[in-house]
């Protein structure tokens, strides 16, 4: 009896560091965000206003709690100018974003696999930021103005995708995230008797390298 409790005492020990060893996630990534529009409306006529697809880089810290369940802190940056449009007449801006969130993940397969699909959902806040120059006079103003301000919405997130160990430390990640916020008005802001509304998405694909301890 004796020997069969310290049989499984180092059993334990044993394996220990391994478990301990996968509780924490830390990575970084690079993706390209694709927005969707919305659409200014003016008493004659109207123009959708977005921003361009651009470059995203990530930064995040997840906490594996149980086998299947995990929770992440993330913060991503992406490049987009703020843009109005119609037909072939166009207005754009500098502009760039900031995502901080917290989401939680689950995966379809443990923490040993090697292979673990995953889903997540989450929220936090977005800071949207124009950087452009104001001009005297913009293509469409009579719809909308693109400014040098910054405009924080509440952040939604949503995302899919799959975890391949590739060494007992570092895994690759290859997923597709959508940040859903209320559309910015005060960057991308409608003209006296303008009207928009709407929630924005920016579907993001994106690759990361992760080292876990």
């Amino acid at each position: 009896m004796r020997f069969g409790s310290m049989l499984m005492l180092g059993v334990c020990l044993g394996t220990a560091p391994a478990a301990f060893g996968q509780k924490w996630e830390f990575g970084g990534g690079v993706g390209w965000g694709f927005y969707t529009s919305q659409t200014i409306k003016g008493s004659l006529s109207e123009a959708d206003a977005s921003f361009k697809n651009g470059v995203a880089w990530s930064g995040y810290l997840t906490q594996n709690v149980t086998n299947r369940w995990a929770g992440e802190f993330r913060y991503t940056f992406q490049r987009g100018d703020a843009r109005l449009q119609q037909g072939s007449t166009e207005a754009t801006f500098g502009a760039n974003s900031h995502a901080v969130h917290y989401e939680f993940q689950f995966h379809t397969a443990p923490m040993e696999a090697k292979v673990r699909p995953f889903f997540a959902g989450g929220g936090g806040v977005k800071f949207y930021r124009g950087t452009g120059r104001e001009l005297p006079t913009q293509p469409l103003s009579n719809l909308g103005l693109l400014t040098r301000t910054n405009d924080t919405r509440a952040l939604v997130t949503a995302a899919a995708g799959v975890k391949v160990r590739i060494s007992d430390h570092w895994n690759i990640r290859v997923e597709v995230r959508d940040y859903m916020t209320p559309f910015p008005a005060n960057v991308l802001a409608p003209a006296f008797g303008a009207t928009v509304g709407g929630w924005m998405h920016d579907i993001v694909p994106m690759f990361t390298f992760a080292y876990t301890f």
